[in-house]
């Protein structure tokens, strides 16, 4: 078996409302970096985290369930947590075990009684977060206006770094690069495409700013045009370990899309097991 330094494995809380995509996204995970050679269904009844029988009848999580990926080199052990309140223990219980909560949400719902309540438990155990906003492709879905509705309850510390492109795809603030996915989830670099990814990622660099005073000087002189990659990338880490800096990911789950840049997120800024008390 394949051995893991601390610093190299994430432990990682899905929590979420009932609904809002946490096993769909666990799926994706687990299909993207090879896990499994097809992506279970929730609808389906074929995820591999709901494999009790009354899961599978009722196509909901009823208990706390363990899936790992690896990628880049990097263990990510993920707690695929209940949304319903009823099994709402298990979600304490996962939050309890993790370094990163990962807070799903869905684009068409936005911020409900669950995203709250697993907010809530996060800050309290001193966790670091991040909000997955999942389910794009369905009607109604509007990545902006849960966005605005996550910063009027979470402050500003909520900070976009994957972002839908107006014309399709996806864009990396960070890489100030777009990509397209097939039905297979792979991708393919596309021109960027947004009007507000500019303003975004200046708001990324406020973010950073907030974490070193130097930092914060040269904000003011030039809103963070002149800060370097690898001073952005640091104050995100720092943010995020000490729950200043909340990411937010737009995905799909289903099809897989973006998944990459969500692992991506994960592995580059959120805490491993030596980081946190």
């Amino acid at each position: 078996m394949k051995t893991y330094s601390s610093s190299s494995i994430r432990n990682v809380a899905l929590t979420g409302h009932g609904g809002s995509g946490k096993t769909s996204l666990a799926e994706a995970v687990i299909f993207k970096t090879g896990g499994n050679d097809r992506q279970g269904k929730v609808s389906e009844g074929t995820a591999l985290t709901d494999y009790d029988p009354e899961e599978t009848r009722r196509k909901i999580s009823l208990s706390t369930s363990l899936a790992f990926a690896e990628w880049n080199g990097v263990k990510i052990n993920f707690i695929d947590t209940p949304g319903q309140f009823d099994f709402i223990g298990g979600m304490y219980e996962g939050i309890r075990a993790a370094e990163t909560v990962v807070i799903c949400l869905s684009a068409k719902d936005g911020v409900q009684v669950g995203t709250i309540k697993a907010f809530k438990e996060a800050q309290k155990n001193k966790k670091s977060v991040v909000f997955a906003v999942t389910q794009l492709e369905q009607e109604n879905a509007d990545f902006y206006k849960t966005l605005d509705s996550l910063k009027e309850h979470f402050g500003s510390g909520v900070t976009p770094l994957v972002i839908p492109g107006d014309g399709g795809g996806y864009i990396s603030l960070l890489q100030n690069k777009a990509y397209s996915y097939d039905k297979s989830g792979a991708k393919k670099e596309i021109p960027v495409q947004s009007a507000r990814a500019a303003e975004l990622h200046s708001s990324i660099c406020e973010s950073v700013s907030e974490t070193d005073d130097a930092l914060m000087e040269r904000f003011f002189e030039n809103e963070g045009a002149d800060f370097t990659a690898e001073e952005i990338t640091a104050g995100l880490k720092f943010g995020v370990r000490n729950n200043g800096i909340f990411p937010v990911v737009a995905l799909n789950a289903d099809p897989a899309e973006a998944i990459d840049l969500f692992l991506d997120v994960i592995i580059g800024l959120t805490p491993s097991p030596d980081q946190k008390p």
